[in-house]
Order: structure tokens, then sequence, then C-alpha cells
């Protein structure tokens, strides 16, 4: 996770259990979390993918938008 010029970003990734799928499908879980955060911040990224042995997740939020200057 990095904090720059009010820009947040974060990177994760968790190694799973190879499926032989390379199809995602989003459960109701990270649709809740897309949807909260078209809610809460307009200026937002969100990056999911999801391979053979990996699940990663990059998020990027403009957080100077929302800063108290």
């Amino acid at each position: 996770m990095t904090l720059q010029d009010g820009i947040l970003e974060f990177h994760i990734e968790n190694t799973k259990e190879e499926d032989g799928k390379r199809t995602f499908d989003e459960n109701i879980g990270l649709a809740n979390v897309r949807r909260q955060l078209e809610l809460l911040y307009e200026e937002h990224e969100v990056s999911i993918r999801c391979e053979p042995a990996v699940f990663r997740l990059f998020l990027k939020i403009n957080l100077r938008r929302y800063a108290n200057i």
C-alpha cells in the first residue's frame, strides 16, 4: 500500500489451488465492495485478475478530492 500526493494505491495477491479455469465469476461480496467504492469514491479504479494459481487485486483511490484543505 502506498499513499503519494493524495493517491492511495493498494496491491494484494493470494495464491490459490490451480483449478485450470481462467475465467472469474464475481461473487456478491466483490460486487458489494465495488458498489460501496462507487458510492464513497467517485475517482477510483479496481482491477481483479484471477489466474490459475494466483488471485490479484489492484485498487487506486484519489483522496485529494476529499481532503479538507
